[in-house]
């Protein structure tokens, strides 16, 4: 009988023991929790795949501190570079034309100015328009913009960290920035300002939870892709998709399309988020030329770089929920390759 009691306590201490060495840590459906993917590399090593939401919101279950314990890298899409050229690309060239223009005026006298201005409410001058009773600066593709998006533009940037720190570090303010996002060449990064709508003070994005979580443990984010490889495959996105997702960003039809892929993210319904991200294109051309050069072709290219990192276990990839999904997301091509995906539920945080 004692020896039968010593084999008890024994098997406890081991159900206890793996327990508490289980990596990824995980919780059950009633402790709540934030689905996620276990990938198990076809040598046994076990990793962590997070599909994030890259900008904060209400009503989205977010990972907690303790998601990063025992990790040994954090792995994330790429890494922006702060600097100011960076953030703000080249100034589109009817901009420059205009400014040309304008100089020029300047320095021909008062009925130089006087003609000048009559020119630019008339519409006639390249990169300039007449708006709330002045002239301005604008890229041609920010010239429908009307005077309340613009201020939900300046909404938008009061609440994105990375925007607020360029303009401490430039001395200026987010509304001057916005307006210099309005002279550039695409609409790149309007159309991702116009759908970063603002969450409740203090909440932070997965993106920057997961960041803050993996510092505290000494853990360097490890970039799939560079910021040169990133661009170019934006750059290859027709500049007309650019335009129409931003003046659907205005529009009703985007916040149900963010509640959606909230709810499919907190359900672990990754093909609902895929289709959320998708509700906005124009045509089927259009949705499949952009997820092509941002979701496929990416993919392909991380996937040497995510092998080795899930071969070499206890790795927290974190990438945009868009990219796990669809015949060219990273769950077929990881499968395709040998590596186990399974739903996981990790324990949840209060997402501050």
């Amino acid at each position: 009988m004692r020896k039968l009691i010593h084999a008890s306590i024994l098997l406890c201490s081991l159900l206890t023991l793996s327990k508490a060495n289980a990596w990824p840590q995980t919780v059950t459906p009633n402790e709540g929790g934030m689905p996620a993917l276990k990938v198990t590399a076809p040598n046994g090593a076990e990793n962590l795949l997070i599909g994030s939401m890259h900008i904060p919101a209400d009503g989205l279950r977010q990972p907690a501190d303790s998601v990063m314990d025992g990790a040994k890298r954090y792995v994330v899409e790429s890494v922006p570079d702060s600097t100011i050229d960076k953030v703000i690309p080249e100034v589109a060239p009817e901009v420059k034309e205009g400014m040309e223009a304008m100089r020029i005026a300047m320095i021909g006298g008062r009925q130089r100015v006087l003609i000048f201005n009559k020119a630019v409410k008339e519409g006639q001058v390249p990169g300039m328009a007449f708006r709330d009773g002045g002239t301005v600066l604008r890229a041609n593709w920010a010239m429908s913009l009307s005077t309340e998006q613009i201020q939900q533009l300046y909404r938008n940037a009061r609440c994105d960290s990375r925007i607020t720190q360029v303009a401490a570090k430039q001395e200026t303010t987010v509304e001057k920035i916005v307006d210099t996002i309005l002279l550039t060449r695409t609409p790149v990064i309007a159309s991702k300002l116009a759908s970063s709508v603002c969450a409740s003070e203090g909440l932070l994005s997965r993106d920057d939870l997961l960041s803050r979580a993996a510092t505290k443990r000494g853990l360097q984010p490890l970039p799939l892709e560079t910021v040169e490889e990133l661009e170019k495959q934006r750059s290859g996105v027709p500049q007309h998709i650019y335009e129409r997702q931003l003046q659907q960003a205005f529009q009703p039809v985007y916040r149900q399309a963010l509640q959606q892929a909230i709810d499919s993210l907190n359900s672990g319904d990754f093909d609902g988020v895929f289709a959320a991200t998708n509700s906005g294109a124009a045509n089927n051309a259009d949705m499949e030329i952009f997820n092509q050069f941002m979701l496929s072709n990416r993919n392909h290219a991380w996937m040497p770089k995510l092998m080795t990192y899930f071969d070499a276990g206890n790795s927290v990839v974190n990438v945009g929920a868009s990219h796990l999904s669809g015949p060219n997301g990273l769950i077929v091509l990881l499968r395709n390759k040998g590596y186990r995906i399974e739903p996981v539920l990790v324990p949840a945080g209060n997402g501050r």
